[in-house]
């Protein structure tokens, strides 16, 4: 996918908590394109530990301003960050190398 950027506006976040050690963020930023204001959710690609979600949160204040990717093709595909977090390439990594050595040792 083709990705443009532009600046938008950090509008809101929402920490909620289960009984279980897993933790949600929900966010909600702003950004305009051609005189279009769009909205998105998204803030990665992959989901994050609780560790990082307390890391998150202070980097996403409301009113903050944020650099905002999305679909030149589709402005309602959006996201602030880009890149994939290591623990999906780590999880890929470990993954690749039980199938190849089940390929050899089979």
């Amino acid at each position: 996918m083709h990705a443009s950027v532009r600046a938008g506006t950090f509008v809101m976040q929402a920490l909620w908590t289960s009984y279980s050690p897993i933790r949600s963020l929900t966010v909600r930023y702003e950004f305009d394109v051609a005189g279009a204001r769009y909205s998105g959710d998204r803030i990665g690609f992959v989901g994050y530990s609780p560790s990082s979600v307390a890391r998150l949160r202070t980097m996403y204040r409301t009113g903050n301003a944020v650099t905002v990717w999305y679909d030149p093709a589709d402005p309602n595909e959006s996201v602030l960050q880009r890149r994939a977090a290591w623990l999906l390439f780590m999880q890929l990594l470990v993954g690749g190398t039980f199938v190849l050595l089940g390929v050899v040792v089979y």
